[in-house]
């Protein structure tokens, strides 16, 4: 009969290794370690204190290397492991037993550590009678996708991760087959999402000490790598684009700890601020070739831009008037849609970057500079093309009137924040200082009705223009969630219905639900969609994003939206085809804006290595 004592736990504790275990608590070669140390684990939870925690925690490690290093009665290692797991069950749910709070939390997380170890053992038997549920680990990793649930599943879970060492293929066999489909998908514009995320998932494994790597399982994936065929099925310009990725994926299997630098980055993600001639070209013709910007402007509006004085691609412009106890805010944004051909090489280019890129004090846009600055951005005293967007409001806040119109706007003033925030306090230009005191006012209203922003602080030009930016973008939102055409939403949550299947499927395992659910709670995403979805960052019931076409492709496609729903008035079967088109390209943004996030996230590290 073992005991418990203090020298045990003392000898339990100082052990490195199982060997060293072995030696001090004297145990032969042929004894079952792994049935000695769980009687260990039983005496300790026999008379439990909440004293021996770190122990308990310790004993289990121990178990999982063993389970892991010798796979021989597996199905005994199940069994056991099972017994004791209900046991500390059957003694949580004793009235008699009173346990204080913190041991409670560590009887569960003990039970917890022991389901989990059974159901890692449990994974590398071949009888069907002992798994209880289907492999979850493969589900998540490889057909749900998911960053958060995978990055939590390896970081808190990594024995469930280890659970493939034993089958037919590594897991990092799996994830590098995987990693070079996914290459080869990307150069071909199918999708963006699976390579950030399979790059993503093989650091985490590579970086994660507690899960073990095969060597002779990392030198098949480099071999696996050097001879994939990487001409097949791609162009020279593809190839090029691809020969980046199969070197990183190279360099990160043979060294984990491996960090991009700048350049690397930019070639990999296909970040550059140079634009081919021939789009750049394409647009000097339309410009040329358009009368609009040689109209004569006869709107005697105060129309005003606010923006930072490096601002090259002013997108949005106000005015604001007041008649009868009614203000009438119009809000100019630049309509590339209107100036760029729809199939073009300008809009081509747009979608392909998909966002504005900000790297050291460099600006990368979507549209080309010099296209931008002469043809599109609302520049004062051009005539340009805009979407106007006219609110009537009365000074309750109703809003009586709402329009979209397609205009030629001529903006009277060009503000940069400075000059605004000086114009706030003293003002001696007349249409200024009624189109300042109006937009005040009108602010005031808007944020005590529609924003819930608080009205007592100092007044910047930042916060005013975020106000009508937020008001506008929520407005025409709801809008078109009202009239039940296809759009597209914006939205910031918590909370994502995607996985709510996910869910259904492990419902009937209590711990793996728990841990679904946890890992989607950890990660806010910022997504797009065509469901009528909350955005529950800004708490507001409806929200898009129209106000930055030229920074942003998800606007121009809203525009598309607007232009087909709004202007025109499209067939039952021009609207399914444009439903159906508007979803594709929502998920092609979705994707991107994930890569590109991961390329942000990354150039910043590489850009803090580099000072």
């Amino acid at each position: 009969m073992k005991e418990l004592t203090p020298s045990v736990i003392k000898r339990i504790n100082e052990s490195g290794s199982i060997d060293i275990l072995r030696q001090k608590l004297k145990i032969n070669l042929d004894q079952d370690m792994f049935k000695i140390l769980l009687e260990y684990l039983d005496l300790i939870v026999d008379k439990y204190e909440g004293r021996y925690k770190e122990t308990s925690y310790k004993i289990i490690d121990f178990l999982e290397l063993i389970a892991t290093s010798e796979i021989s009665n597996l199905m005994n290692k199940c069994f056991m492991l099972k017994k004791e797991k209900y046991k500390i069950i059957d003694m949580l749910k004793d009235d008699n037993n009173n346990f204080d709070d913190r041991e409670i939390v560590t009887l569960k997380e003990l039970a917890n550590k022991l389901e989990n170890l059974e159901v890692n053992i449990s994974f590398n038997i071949n009888y069907l009678s002992i798994i209880e549920n289907y492999n979850i680990v493969k589900h998540i990793l490889f057909k749900e996708k998911n960053k958060n649930l995978s990055k939590h599943l390896v970081e808190n879970n990594s024995y469930l991760v280890e659970a493939f060492n034993r089958k037919n293929e590594n897991i990092l066999i799996m994830l590098t087959k995987s990693y070079l489909k996914a290459i080869d998908d990307f150069v071909l514009d199918k999708d963006f999402y699976d390579l950030t995320y399979f790059d993503e998932l093989l650091e985490q494994i590579l970086r994660n000490d507690k899960i073990s790597k095969d060597e002779k399982a990392i030198e098949t994936c480099i071999h696996m790598v050097l001879n994939y065929d990487k001409n097949k099925n791609k162009n020279s310009s593809q190839i090029n684009k691809a020969v980046h990725w199969y070197k990183h994926l190279e360099k990160k299997l043979d060294n984990p700890m491996y960090e991009e630098d700048k350049e690397e980055l930019n070639n990999l993600y296909g970040i550059s601020p140079y634009f081919k001639k021939d789009v750049t070209e394409e647009g000097y013709i339309l410009g040329k070739e358009d009368n609009t910007f040689f109209r004569i402007d006869k709107n005697n509006e105060y129309i005003i831009t606010i923006d930072n004085s490096l601002g090259y691609d002013k997108d949005d412009a106000l005015s604001i008037s007041k008649e009868n106890g009614l203000y009438k805010l119009k809000v100019y944004i630049s309509d590339p849609n209107s100036f760029c051909l729809k199939s073009g090489l300008l809009m081509e280019e747009a979608r392909r970057r998909v966002e504005t890129i900000y790297n050291d004090r460099e600006k990368i846009g979507i549209f080309p500079k010099e296209i931008v600055g002469y043809y599109m951005s609302l520049e004062q005293s051009c005539n340009r093309y805009a979407r106007c967007y006219e609110f009537l409001i009365s000074e309750t806040g109703i809003i009586v009137d709402f329009k979209i119109k397609k205009e030629i706007v001529n903006v009277s003033h060009n503000y940069n924040y400075d000059e605004f925030n000086n114009a706030l306090y003293k003002s001696d230009e007349p249409k200024e200082y009624i189109t300042i005191q109006n937009l005040l006012d009108l602010r005031d209203i808007i944020n005590k009705k529609y924003i819930g922003a608080d009205n007592n602080t100092e007044v910047t030009a930042e916060k005013l223009l975020e106000t009508f930016t937020l008001f506008t973008n929520s407005k025409i939102a709801e809008y078109f969630a009202l009239s039940g055409t296809p759009f597209i939403y914006k939205y910031h949550s918590n909370s994502d219905e995607r996985f709510s299947g996910l869910l259904e499927k492990v419902d009937e395992n209590k711990k793996y639900k728990e841990m679904v659910k946890e890992a989607i709670r950890c990660g806010n995403e910022r997504i797009y969609s065509s469901a009528k979805t909350s955005h529950e960052g800004l708490n507001l019931n409806y929200y898009c994003h129209a106000t930055s076409p030229l920074h942003n492709y998800s606007d121009i496609l809203l525009n598309e939206c607007e232009d087909m729903f709004y202007f025109d008035n499209p067939s039952d079967k021009e609207a399914y085809l444009f439903e159906k088109y508007l979803n594709n390209e929502i998920e092609y943004i979705n994707e991107k804006i994930t890569m590109l996030d991961r390329y942000r996230e990354k150039y910043e590290k590489a850009k803090v290595r580099c000072k």
